[in-house]
């Protein structure tokens, strides 16, 4: 069984508009992060977020001011991510079309199919039926593909 490094979730189809939003005072954040807005300032969101819509380019370090800009992705409902699971010991077909819940620890955003309860992502392909060779069904930590939900984009606001 492989075990695969885990990674903060990549855009892999199709092309993400840029924009610069003001960065919260105290915010961090590490390249491809989910992030959100907060009184119009973004700040790294947090597991079992329902109300992202940006995506990291670059890591952030706090700017220490309230007036320091960052440019970020903003994630529409038809861009695909890859990433990985948070801790299952193989992938499953049956998660494909399913909604999950991301889980954030130490910057790393992974989904957690055994969380349904707040869900922000649906999974639409699992990398050993795209990539066969280098990712088998028994990895652990499986790399996945999966879009935003709707009302998670929307629930984010401005």
């Amino acid at each position: 069984m492989a075990t695969i490094t885990k990674a903060n979730p990549r855009a892999v189809k199709n092309h993400m508009e840029t924009v610069d939003v003001l960065v919260a005072n105290g915010a961090t954040w590490q390249a491809n992060q989910f992030l959100h807005p907060v009184s119009g300032a973004l700040t790294a969101s947090a597991s079992n977020a329902v109300n992202f819509k940006y995506h990291a380019l670059s890591t952030q370090a706090d700017p220490g001011d309230t007036t320091t800009y960052a440019e970020v992705a903003l994630i529409t409902k038809d861009i695909v991510f890859e990433g990985n699971e948070v801790d299952a010991t193989a992938s499953s077909a049956a998660w494909i079309g399913n909604i999950y819940a991301i889980n954030v620890a130490s910057n790393i955003v992974t989904i957690d199919v055994s969380a349904t309860s707040l869900p922000s992502v649906r999974v639409v392909d699992i990398a050993s039926n795209y990539e066969p060779i280098r990712n088998k069904s028994t990895d652990t930590c499986p790399r996945i593909r999966f879009t935003v939900l709707q009302s998670v984009l929307d629930a984010a606001g401005s």
